[in-house]
């Protein structure tokens, strides 16, 4: 395992170094000489990759960004957001794992389309934890992607995993017969202080004892072994597309038999049962004459489950935030933060959502 790419941009960005993809609208890539740094910046809504040609694609690497956010581009879509694409280098030019951060989660999504900006097969997320958010300008992160696509991957091993501050957040199974680094944009300016490549990962990417089933196979379902109580074999279902209340799990017992436990709403898709054709409008001011509009975290919880149904930020310029596609059935609390610490919590309750057609 070697080091072979610390890049820096000391000196600007070397030449030939890297490929500007974009779906639409014109990805830039610009010298600040100042912070010797890179901005990459592209206001369309629509995918952009800085894809570092200059590397070689690798059955098995590792790859690090030195990420700063520092322009939201999105205007009141709140949809900007950065990351890391490991691309894979194949006619479909997006083809890869896009590692980003959207709203208030981390997602590792894999995309394998016929077509270029095709196939995007959805994934896996995590919220953020509140010492690694990424959507606030001047939110900056380390974010790493380590990757095996060999033998074991799909089988025994997880082929990607995904990791904030050196936390790991997200892994997947999926493969691509290699890899190479990229960079990740959408609506929005984001500045690389340093990349670095290795050769192979630093470490063996985990080993979960796990088979992945094919979507042929029907539900996405991990097996995992567990100890019983008793020595003898027991194993654990996990399901991920569940989506009812009444969704079961076999877990182990004290005896070592399996028994049934109810965990369907954790398991459960959140817009199953909030999900519909309403939405929830608002503003966010500071008091005062005339009322000055601000940027806050603004959250939209259910009042009889007291549930947090959605979470979004302020528009920084006119103070709106908008919740779409929740139910009309429900009562709903708005609670508006100040991140700063300036002022308290803001409350508005027995809201109804307004039809959308």
């Amino acid at each position: 395992m070697a080091l072979v790419l610390d890049e820096t941009f000391a000196n600007g960005i070397p030449a030939s170094f890297a490929t500007l993809r974009q779906q639409s609208g014109t990805l830039t890539a610009t010298y600040n000489s100042t912070l010797q740094a890179v901005d990459l910046s592209n206001s369309a809504a629509a995918q952009s990759i800085w894809d570092v040609t200059s590397q070689q694609l690798r059955v098995a690497g590792e790859m690090e960004l030195d990420l700063e956010l520092v322009a939201d581009l999105s205007g009141g879509s709140n949809l900007r957001h950065a990351g890391a694409w490991a691309v894979a280098g194949q006619a479909s030019q997006s083809n890869g794992f896009r590692f980003s951060h959207l709203r208030t989660d981390w997602q590792l999504n894999q995309w394998a389309g016929a077509t270029t900006w095709s196939g995007d097969l959805a994934g896996n997320s995590s919220p953020q934890y509140l010492s690694d958010p990424f959507t606030m300008v001047g939110d900056r992160r380390v974010l790493n992607l380590r990757w095996d696509m060999g033998s074991k991957a799909n089988a025994s091993n997880v082929a990607i995993e995904a990791r904030v501050d050196g936390v790991l957040r997200l892994v997947c199974a999926s493969t691509f017969p290699s890899l190479r680094p990229g960079i990740f944009i959408y609506q929005s300016t984001a500045r690389i202080h340093s990349i670095k490549v290795w050769d192979a990962p630093q470490e063996s990417l985990a080993d979960l004892s796990f088979r992945a089933f094919e979507s042929t196979q029907g539900r996405r379902v991990l097996m995992s072994p567990e100890a019983a109580a008793t020595g003898g074999p027991s194993s654990r279902l996990l399901t991920e597309d569940i989506g009812r209340r009444d969704a079961t799990v076999l877990r182990a017992r004290a005896s070592g038999g399996p028994v049934v436990y109810n965990l369907g709403l954790p398991l459960a898709r959140r817009n199953q049962y909030q999900g519909g054709d309403g939405r929830v409008m608002g503003t966010v001011k500071i008091k005062g004459a005339p009322d000055t509009p601000a940027q806050r975290r603004v959250c939209l919880i259910d009042e009889t489950t007291r549930l947090l149904v959605c979470e979004v930020f302020s528009d920084p310029i006119t103070g709106a935030y908008a919740f779409l596609g929740v139910s009309r059935d429900h009562k709903y609390t708005v609670a508006s933060y100040d991140h700063a610490n300036n002022y308290r919590a803001v409350l508005a309750d027995n809201i109804t959502a307004e039809y959308v057609a």
